[in-house]
């Protein structure tokens, strides 16, 4: 399989040791330098021994442990070998290495002897099991070649320890116990990469199927980390593998240089069988990495899909930003994108350790996906998360930016306009992530003059807005008392809402945040109420004064950007910012808060009805034929109907 042959290639080059030559075979060995991975072994592991400032050309070296001999198969600068089945103690690995011998300190803990073979190879199966259905989740996340690739890696893998379990119940019990000691002596390392590869396939199941991801840099991240971990782990034991493998492990013979029979041979076989599974997991998750987006590109846009921004002066207005993520393909080989270089390096490790180690593997076992491989890409769109985002290069001096709110991973951005009319200007909108890479792109934006204020009788203070020849309130109306300062009645049951015929006012599911937010709902008696509902020089605006205004602009230039359900393209170019605020039924409960918004108007059609206006989250999917001018359907027009006020100037 492409993935083990090049997982074991891995495994050479990230180990390997690059040295200064020397002339002189003496001068190369005082230089030399060797070091044991551990102090301590149990008999039968496979000890490895690092190298430094040699170059190590023979492929099997000669050596000894307290007079035993054994024998160091080089694999890329790095000795492998057996710990002989010796008694607790300290003992020296001695070894030649161009007529210079070494010495190693060497420590052998003891290992007990297994109560229940059998029991320890049975529990060996559920992680293997893990293993295989993970493998087989992934593969269903991939299609055409790179599936099959993945299944057909998986039915070898398969056939290869069933073979070792159907060989193991032909043992004695003495060798039996021989099997058991050998596992549980190389116990530590299996699990080492076990542990890597799992962390592995949790990220890159997860990362990629959110629905939103606040922070996709951060979790593109967090993956390349595990997959820089899994691949060191494995490649740090790649060499034991080979060994193993080379020995004849697989095949059920005895491994030269153990010194022992079939119970060990066949112990580091189902080793071998932890190890390749655990393979087919780092290379299955490879597969789908190269699948799924993971770099960002400069094809990115602010506010859906308008390049224009309408902003009123001093109130803050969140600007949605997007990118466009892809996956990496062959153009990328040279890439200059610090977490694609990662990516992209521990490919190439595959490539070219492939001669070294191939020749260890079941030829069955396919090669991984490589870089060069991948000709297209695919791309992916996302929210970006507002840490990576900054505002600069404002075009006009008559504009200031105040603000900039980043919490949550939104972009609310306020901008001061200094002079008394409406401005134009442009300002750059900045990506930079020192992992990712830096993007700009100019957005064309308005601002409206400094914006007045207007304080009701309760003491709330609303911002105004011009919208072409009109001024309205930017705020729904939240005044609890008439303008005479009488109490509006509130706290109706549902019985006692539907049947008041006086000024009444309601809160969105009683929830007071909601009253901050969107304001209060009314009925129309309250409108029509002559102590006056709304603050001096401001009215309830008639039918024909909302029509002008809805004949102008279109419901997107009117909604606020935020609040509303998606799909949307709001972009408040008007700074009306309508929310939605939903409504309470003349009958009884609220209904339809994100999802559109009602607003009562002045416009009596008889002694029972009064005429509301309506917007909807998204064109004429809701209510457009309740509110048809040529459709008269009385509940939405009863005056018991719990709506919002928006109040104009007179």
């Amino acid at each position: 399989m492409k993935k083990t042959t090049f997982l074991l290639i891995l495994a050479a080059m990230a180990t390997m040791f690059f040295f200064a030559g020397c002339k002189k075979n003496e001068d190369a060995s005082s230089a030399a330098k060797f070091e044991l991975e551990h102090l301590q072994y149990y008999p039968l592991e496979v000890a490895q021994i690092k190298s430094e400032n040699i170059n190590l050309t023979d492929t099997l070296y000669s050596g000894t442990i307290n007079g035993q001999l054994i024998q160091l198969r080089n694999f890329a600068g790095q000795l492998v070998f057996f710990v002989p089945d010796l008694p607790a103690g300290n003992y020296e690995v001695k070894f030649l290495i161009l007529n210079v011998e070494y010495k190693l300190p060497l420590k052998v803990a003891a290992l007990t002897t297994v109560p229940d073979p059998d029991a320890l190879l049975q529990a060996s199966m559920p992680v293997i099991d893990s293993a295989f259905a993970a493998i087989t989740r992934l593969a269903d996340s991939l299609q055409g070649s790179d599936k099959t690739a993945v299944l057909n890696d998986l039915q070898t893998v398969t056939g290869i320890i069933n073979n070792i379990y159907a060989r193991y119940n032909s043992l004695n019990p003495a060798e039996k116990q021989e099997f058991a000691r050998m596992l549980a002596a190389n116990q530590w390392w299996l699990d080492e990469v076990t542990s890597a590869t799992f962390d592995l396939l949790h990220d890159v199941r997860t990362y990629k199927n959110q629905a939103v991801v606040l922070n996709y840099e951060d979790r593109v991240t967090l993956t390349i980390f595990r997959f820089e971990t899994a691949l060191t782990v494995v490649l740090l034991h790649i060499p034991k593998v080979a060994l193993l493998v080379g020995g004849g492990a697989l095949l059920g013979s005895i491994v030269p240089g153990l010194g022992t029979g079939l119970g060990a041979a066949l112990g580091a076989g189902v080793g071998i069988g932890f190890m390749l599974s655990d393979v087919q997991l780092l290379m299955a998750s490879i597969d789908r990495m190269v699948n799924t987006a993971m770099l960002p590109t400069d094809s990115w846009f602010c506010n859906k899909t308008n390049d224009f921004v309408g902003f009123t002066s001093m109130i803050a207005k969140t600007v949605n930003v997007n990118m466009t993520y892809r996956t990496v393909y062959n153009e990328d080989a040279n890439t200059t994108i610090p977490i694609a270089q990662k990516f992209i390096k521990g490919m190439a490790d595959f490539r070219s350790g492939l001669n070294t180690i191939s020749q260890y593997l079941p030829a069955s076992l396919r090669q991984s996906k490589v870089i060069q491989s991948v000709t297209n890409y695919k791309t992916l769109p996302l929210a970006v998360n507002s840490q990576h985002l900054s505002v600069s290069d404002i075009s006009n001096n008559n504009v200031n930016l105040v603000s900039t709110d980043k919490t949550d991973g939104s972009l609310a951005l306020r901008f001061k306009n200094s002079s008394a009319t409406n401005q134009s200007f442009s300002f750059k909108l900045n990506y930079s992530n020192s992992s990712f890479g830096s993007f700009s792109r100019v957005i064309d934006a308005s601002v409206s003059a400094v914006s007045d204020t207007v304080t009701d009788i309760d003491g709330n203070v609303y911002h105004t807005v011009q919208v072409g020849n009109q001024i309205w309130l930017a705020e729904n109306l939240r005044t609890s008392r008439y303008r005479d300062g009488s109490p509006i009645t509130t706290g109706l049951v549902d019985t006692f809402w539907s049947n008041a015929r006086e000024g009444a006012y309601a809160i969105l599911d009683n929830d007071i945040q909601n009253d901050i937010i969107y304001g209060k709902l009314y009925n129309w008696y309250a409108v029509a109420d002559n102590r006056g509902l709304t603050p001096a020089g401001w009215h309830v605006p008639t039918e024909d004064e909302w029509n002008t205004l809805l004949g102008t602009y279109s419901s997107d230039q009117l909604k606020a950007t935020t609040l509303w359900r998606e799909p949307n393209t709001n972009n408040n170019i008007t700074g009306f910012t309508a929310l939605p605020a939903g409504f309470r039924a003349y009958s009884s409960g609220y209904f339809d808060k994100n999802l559109g918004a009602v607003w009562w108007t002045s416009t009596e059609i008889n002694s029972d009805n009064a005429r509301p206006k309506y917007m909807c989250f998204s064109g004429d999917s809701c209510w457009a034929h309740y509110f048809s001018v040529n459709i008269y359907t009385p509940e939405w027009f009863y005056k018991p109907g719990g709506y919002s006020i928006r109040c104009v100037k007179d």
